[in-house]
């Protein structure tokens, strides 16, 4: 009676290879699963964090308090608006410093180089065409690549 048993069950090998499989296969399930619940943050850029001062009637700083990583200098708009009218003031003159003080970026826009990031602590002299005049509670706007609309409010 116990002559010829047969074991008809798969090998050991192929057992463990199965099994490895399908967990690899529910762990991607998972994850995509997971990752289509958590809301996407690419398409939004946090603003910069911007605080202005003015040195004179016709000069004003902005220095860089925080800036997003892929915040890029060259081609940044700098818009400088009168309180009282909204009006924006001409600018006849931009130009960036590292923290150490050293000039990195001109023009308007900023024209700088194309790998260029604004860091914490640059800052961004702005002075101001003849006869348009910086006064307290105006505001410095600036808009560009990496970063959302940012707005100081001059002090």
């Amino acid at each position: 009676m116990h002559g010829n048993v047969r074991n008809s069950g798969v090998s050991p090998v192929i057992a463990v290879v199965l099994l490895v499989t399908i967990t690899v296969v529910l762990a991607a399930v998972v994850y995509y699963m997971a990752m289509g619940m958590v809301p996407s943050t690419a398409g939004n850029t946090a603003p910069m964090g911007l605080t202005a001062s003015r040195v004179n009637v016709t000069k004003i700083v902005v220095s860089i308090a925080s800036a997003p990583l892929n915040a890029h200098i060259n081609g940044t708009a700098v818009v400088l608006l009168n309180a009282t009218t909204g009006t924006p003031a001409q600018v006849s003159n931009i130009t960036v410093y590292d923290p150490g003080g050293n000039p990195i970026a001109y023009g308007v826009p900023i024209n700088g180089s194309a790998v260029a990031f604004w860091k914490n602590g640059m800052s961004i002299h702005i002075t101001t065409a003849s006869g348009n005049y910086v006064s307290p509670g105006d505001t410095v706007q600036l808009t560009g690549t990496g970063f959302s609309a940012s707005i100081a409010t001059i002090k």
